[in-house]
């Protein structure tokens, strides 16, 4: 059988000891399995890890990369809110402006948004650093 990988997944039959080696024979067995790996091989290339420790951290990277793409197309693309002057207001003004911070739930941010006297936006600001009430 040659592998039908990538366009599907091959199937393989595992032996156990009590099994004949007919039924695929022994031979046919490391001919399915190197067809696979062959295919396998064929699709991933030569350094499928690139500059990475394994594949696995360079789809992460890219997943990453693509996410913060994303997020910043989205960002640009939103209409945000010129005046808050009301609690629905920020609360839109916050979806808008911190969609990043939803989305990827990694951690939390305090951020204080700054207004003038007829409640426009001048700017957003992330406090970082450790806050003491005393």
């Amino acid at each position: 059988m040659s592998s039908s990988y990538p366009a599907s997944l091959d199937s393989f039959t595992n032996p156990t000891a009590t099994d004949q080696q007919n039924s695929p024979s022994h031979t046919e067995q490391h001919a399915n399995a190197n067809d696979a790996i062959a295919a396998i091989q064929g699709e991933l290339g030569t350094d499928p890890a690139g500059s990475y420790s394994t594949v696995k951290d360079r789809f992460a990277a890219i997943d990453a990369l693509l996410l913060e793409l994303a997020n910043r197309l989205f960002e640009d693309q939103l209409v945000k809110p010129e005046k808050i002057s009301s609690s629905s207001d920020a609360i839109e003004f916050c979806k808008t402006h911190f969609h990043r911070l939803i989305m990827e739930a990694l951690r939390e941010e305090f951020h204080i948004v700054t207004l003038d006297t007829k409640n426009q936006v001048i700017a957003t600001h992330q406090v970082e650093g450790l806050l003491v009430l005393i």
